[in-house]
């Protein structure tokens, strides 16, 4: 079975978690935070696109129920917010 993304980063995380060394530990903790930090304006503009489709044909509610969000998440996704 596939991992997923979420499932992927956790992993990540708990790897970098398990390192023993504590400056080791501290340097792999910086690095998977700086490699988040890098790709996330790319996945909020993807999210907020992927938003706007789902919007041409669903309501906020459905959206969200789509997305695992609330409506009023929706709407804040959709103005960037």
């Amino acid at each position: 079975m596939e991992s997923t993304p979420e499932q992927l980063v956790r992993q990540a995380a708990r790897n970098a978690l398990a390192i023993g060394d504590a400056a080791q530990r501290a340097k792999a903790i910086t690095a998977f935070m700086d490699a988040i930090k890098a790709v996330s304006p790319e996945l909020k503009a993807t999210r907020r696109k992927d938003v706007a489709l789902l919007r041409e044909n669903h309501s906020y509610r459905k959206v969200g129920e789509l997305i695992g969000v609330s409506h009023t998440r929706v709407q804040q996704i959709e103005r960037s917010e």
